[in-house]
């Protein structure tokens, strides 16, 4: 993510970022991409403001590519500067996924914080998200941020519901990769 979100600035680094990776025909470096990527989010989740309106005129140029890009997706072939920043193994979570990540770090902090009751947050967190590891849930804190607690202090029972809801929506995601390693184990006895 880019340091300022000062919006000229930010589109003068994505256009240095998009000529860099994209425009000048060169091999396209996956560095590059999800920094280009990620300061595409950044303009996209500034320039639009809580009433609809947009900040200022629109980044015709960024849309244009962006409108290539998606043609491409219509027609059912992934294109270069998106398969580029693929990975190997387990993706990195995506935004959603860190949204209820960010619900469970929460959940434990309202139980060290005494505003939820549960001997064994973590145990239900595990349990909640379909999670085997202590230590999955041990990263999650030190990694993402929860949300302000101030939000929950007046109905900490929405915050356990939701943490639920979450961990329902996160293994129904992450399903998929379960059964793929199910079954790659299950190959290799």
């Amino acid at each position: 993510m880019p340091a300022t979100t000062d919006w000229s600035a930010l589109l003068d680094e994505e256009r240095r970022l998009r000529a860099a990776v994209i425009e000048l025909g060169e091999p396209l470096d996956p560095g590059g991409l999800r920094r280009w990527w990620s300061v595409v989010t950044e303009v996209l989740k500034t320039m639009v403001r809580l009433e609809g309106r947009f900040l200022e005129a629109p980044p015709m140029e960024l849309f244009d590519s962006l409108s290539g890009l998606t043609g491409y997706l219509a027609a059912g072939q992934v294109p270069a500067p998106i398969a580029g920043v693929a990975r190997r193994g387990r993706a990195s979570p995506g935004p959603t996924e860190v949204s209820h990540i960010r619900v469970a770090v929460t959940y434990r902090r309202a139980v060290e914080n005494t505003l939820i009751e549960d001997p064994h947050p973590v145990k239900t967190i595990m349990t909640a998200y379909g999670l085997r590891s202590r230590r999955t849930v041990q990263e999650w804190c030190a990694r993402h941020p929860p949300f302000d607690l101030n939000l929950w202090a007046d109905i900490p029972e929405a915050l356990a519901k939701k943490m639920w809801r979450g961990g329902e929506v996160y293994r129904g995601a992450n399903k998929r990769t379960w059964s793929s390693r199910a079954k790659s184990r299950g190959a290799r006895k």
